[in-house]
């Protein structure tokens, strides 16, 4: 079997970093997205079209002022916590909600903000409840309407369900 697969990272959607934070806004919040814009370049890659976008830097908080394109394959991989949001889902053939403790979410999350968005441990830690909670709210229904959920056990191991 010859398939041919490229992957959009849903990140690369994400408003900039200052304009969520002045607007009080999560990155697990949907609206901290342009999920229509993530929609249109989708519709635009079925249509058999190259899309460019722009991915985002967790670093900046911004995204990167080069473009990436993908041109059309025949399988795309939609990545991303809003993966399954009603916007995206009538373009999925298939949905996987990768699930991880509270416990290893706030790991997760920690090594985030201190590697990739180069926070100190003291905002991490302030924002840890807030973040905690819009994953709840925003990111875990998702689990109830994936096709598959995988579980991570550890770092880079994980137990289908």
């Amino acid at each position: 079997m010859n398939v041919s697969a490229t992957c959009l990272g849903l990140d690369s959607y994400l408003l900039p970093r200052q304009e969520r934070l002045r607007r009080g806004l999560s990155g697990y919040d949907p609206r901290a997205s342009d999920l229509n814009a993530a929609v249109s370049d989708i519709e635009s890659w079925l249509a058999g079209n190259p899309i460019e976008y722009f991915t985002y830097d967790h670093a900046l908080g911004a995204r990167k002022a080069h473009a990436t394109y993908l041109s059309p394959t025949d399988v795309l991989i939609v990545e991303g916590v809003h993966a399954t949001h009603s916007l995206l889902a009538p373009y999925l053939g298939l949905s996987i909600f990768l699930f991880a403790s509270e416990e290893q979410l706030v790991e997760i999350r920690r090594e985030a903000d201190l590697n990739k968005r180069k926070m100190t441990v003291e905002e991490s830690i302030q924002q840890q409840e807030s973040e905690l909670q819009a994953y709840n709210r925003f990111v875990h229904p998702y689990k109830s309407i994936s096709d598959i959920c995988v579980y991570l056990e550890r770092k880079w191991a994980y137990r289908l369900a």
